[in-house]
């Protein structure tokens, strides 16, 4: 198991991780860092730590460095996940392809020139990869296509999900530091074997599903998901907005109500929580 934890924030984050998967699972993890973080965690429990002497403090401590992995067989891991289950099938998987990721809870960002729009773009929080020649290439690619999109942005691409033609005029999470489109373009261009990853091995945001027991929560509310999420093993579970669905009629609830709106503004969104609800029940027919 590999986490990269460049800054104090993102290290604690990693640590309250791993303890999860050294409860779950009898797994070796290490981590990516820098010297300075560390003197300020110097009991961590990570049996190996790879040090950056010039880290960026952003995703490309990542992406930059995945191939400093000290394992035959890695799975990464972003900080803000919990393991709740046995993810050692990830590794079995390894022994057929050489890297497996989730599809994005999202479509494609952007559309890429040259690429099928029913190629998925994939998320880069959980990763399983082998340690290979043909899996490092990907991440050269993964690396330098990321590069060309700092320097350039994407002027032959298009934004579809959001207003504005450039990826700043389209802002957030799509500006040039953006990693899953450069990945999505290096995984469809290098002569690499992969698969996909059930959204067990990566339980994420509003609308995610799931069936048999979750194995990796990768979501803000993950303290809060994690008691819950594998209590009915067996029935679907959609998580949607605020809370879980199970399709017996039972729901448990994350949040009672949003605290800085109105009491007017609370009453209309739980009349769209009560229409997003009858949605998902059919959805879970």
């Amino acid at each position: 198991m590999l986490y990269v934890g460049t800054n104090v924030e993102f290290f604690e984050e990693s640590i309250e991780s791993v303890e999860t998967l050294y409860e779950n699972n009898d797994i070796n993890a290490s981590v990516i860092t820098t010297e300075q973080v560390l003197r300020k965690n110097p009991n961590h429990p990570f049996e190996e730590t790879i040090i950056l002497t010039n880290p960026k403090d952003d995703l490309r401590d990542k992406i930059f460095n995945l191939d400093r992995t000290p394992y035959n067989k890695t799975l990464f891991l972003d900080g803000d996940t919990t393991i709740v289950g046995d993810i050692s099938p990830v590794y079995d998987l390894l022994d057929r392809v050489d890297i497996a990721a989730s599809r994005s809870s999202s479509h494609p960002s952007v559309s890429i020139s040259g690429i099928p729009d029913c190629f998925p773009e994939m998320n880069t929080g959980v990763i399983a990869y082998n340690n290979s020649q043909s899996v490092f290439k990907l991440f050269r690619n993964w690396k330098e296509n990321l590069n060309k999109q700092l320097e350039n942005g994407r002027p032959n691409d298009t934004i579809p999900y959001r207003e504005g033609n450039t990826l700043e005029e389209a802002g957030g999470r799509w500006d040039r530091m953006y990693g899953q489109p450069p990945f999505r373009e290096a995984l469809f261009t290098t002569d690499v074997t992969f698969s996909i990853l059930t959204s067990e091995y990566n339980f994420r945001r509003s609308g995610a599903f799931a069936y048999p027991k979750v194995k990796i929560i990768h979501d803000k509310n993950r303290k809060k998901l994690a008691p819950i999420i594998n209590e009915n093993e067996g029935e679907k579970r959609i998580y949607w907005r605020e809370k879980i669905l199970l399709k017996n009629g039972e729901s448990y609830s994350l949040y009672q109500s949003v605290p800085f709106l109105s009491s007017k503004a609370n009453a209309k969104l739980s009349i769209m929580k009560e229409q997003a609800e009858r949605l998902m029940g059919y959805l879970l027919k």
